[in-house]
């Protein structure tokens, strides 16, 4: 296990109840930058941080199930309120964070049953493989995974009562990050119909030298400031080493 709350760890300025979360969920992940240990710690992390929301009232069928050869056999994991008779639901495809080099069906399981709940919406949540993974690169994930993932999704939610013609995708970091390049996908394909909406959780958008290099760097000084102080899981080391894995270029920028 990655070291959690070494002693050179600061814990001064962050807020009681911050800490006490952090102290809930075994400590604060340190990256060592060795994937074999920083993967599981991170995944443990957030499998309890899950834990940590309270509970729902609402009533929720959850089961896992596996595509099929379309979007690769991945798992998926399928979230279904009790809905009204005749009121067919919205369905949400979400694609977990994690930094595309970890995350599981586990680690954002509470955003799932609230969206579910509280929207209400039938939510399918959708695995795909790592980048710290053998062959494996941002392309493979859109591309073999993600995408094709859509058809699948609308498909079962048909199945299940609900109503495809309102899909929308949501993710939070690398996981919006997917769900904006897959709906661009179908938007490039002219295809305005499979996807509906997005809704889109502190979306990545650029890398993070652009924060150093690029024409607004004055407002991005979050890496200079706060990078290398410990501060909870996003470290600029752990940043470093992530970027490198996902092969691809990104020594120029469009962003403006």
């Amino acid at each position: 296990m990655a070291d959690s709350n070494p002693p050179s760890v600061p814990r001064e300025g962050y807020r009681p109840e911050w800490l006490a979360l952090e102290d809930a969920t075994g400590g604060r992940i340190q990256p060592t930058g060795d994937f074999d240990v920083d993967c599981p710690a991170f995944d443990n992390a957030f499998s309890a941080l899950a834990k940590q929301w309270p509970p729902l009232d609402d009533e929720l069928d959850i089961w896992d199930e596996q595509t099929d050869e379309s979007c690769n056999n991945t798992e998926v994991r399928i979230y279904k309120p009790k809905a009204e008779p005749g009121t067919p639901l919205p369905l949400m495809i979400y694609f977990h964070g994690g930094g595309f080099f970890a995350g599981t069906l586990d680690t954002e399981d509470a955003q799932c049953r609230y969206f579910a709940a509280k929207t209400p919406c039938l939510v399918i949540s959708v695995e795909y493989p790592k980048v710290v993974e053998p062959g494996v690169n941002l392309d493979k994930i859109i591309n073999q995974f993600a995408v094709p993932s859509v058809p699948w999704c609308r498909k079962r939610a048909k199945e299940l009562g609900a109503d495809p013609s309102k899909t929308f995708l949501c993710g939070g970091s690398a996981g919006a990050m997917l769900s904006s390049e897959v709906a661009y996908h179908y938007m490039e394909k002219g295809d305005t119909s499979s996807v509906t909406g997005l809704v889109l959780l502190f979306l990545v958008v650029f890398p993070y030298t652009y924060g150093e290099n690029g024409k607004h760097k004055e407002k991005f000084k979050s890496w200079a400031e706060n990078g290398h102080s410990q501060v909870p899981i996003v470290t600029r080391p752990l940043v470093e080493i992530v970027w490198r894995k996902y092969d691809q270029r990104f020594a120029t920028t469009n962003v403006n």
